[in-house]
């Protein structure tokens, strides 16, 4: 590990200052379709669900094609296309996902779909979509909360006073 000599600037507008830097060998896919780079990463003191973050010269650098909207990451191997789907994880649950993946297929639990639910019986209409790669206790428990929170949400414009 280098020092750094440059301090990061979070989403929310705060300054880490990193406890240094490091070169790596990254590989990324799978043991038969892969690609090598060398990417620089910062240590940081942090809370965060990621175990690192690959910044722009590092995709440039394995020619990847990243798409936020559809959760999925393009790059080129040896004899085609590498696609990785992204699943989104509440934090809590990554550590439960990361014990319990070693005897899952990697098939399982890739790409789930979004489910719909209605919180207010007099409003049927208004839903909140739940992620489908919650497991069915973080499901109950994220259905369950606003439910029990109703009178916080505006159902209707007459409840939001003060707003024109």
């Amino acid at each position: 590990m280098v020092p750094a000599t440059t301090s990061l600037t979070g989403f929310s507008g705060e300054t880490i200052w990193p406890l240094g830097q490091l070169r790596l060998l990254v590989t990324i896919g799978d043991a038969d379709h892969s690609t090598r780079a060398w990417m620089n990463f910062m240590i940081v003191r942090s809370l965060s669900p990621y175990n690192g973050i690959i910044a722009r010269p590092g995709i440039r650098e394995i020619q990847a094609v990243p798409s936020t909207a559809h959760r999925m990451l393009k790059f080129p191997v040896n004899g085609g296309i590498v696609t990785i789907r992204s699943t989104i994880l509440i934090p809590a649950e990554c550590a439960t996902v990361i014990l319990s993946s070693k005897g899952i297929p990697k098939e399982v639990g890739v790409c789930h779909e979004n489910f719909k639910v209605a919180l207010h019986p007099n409003f049927p209409d208004q839903e909140v979509a739940i992620g489908g790669t919650l497991s069915a206790k973080g499901r109950t428990e994220l259905c369950s909360l606003p439910k029990k929170n109703l009178d916080i949400f505006a159902w209707q414009s007459s409840d939001m006073t003060g707003v024109p």
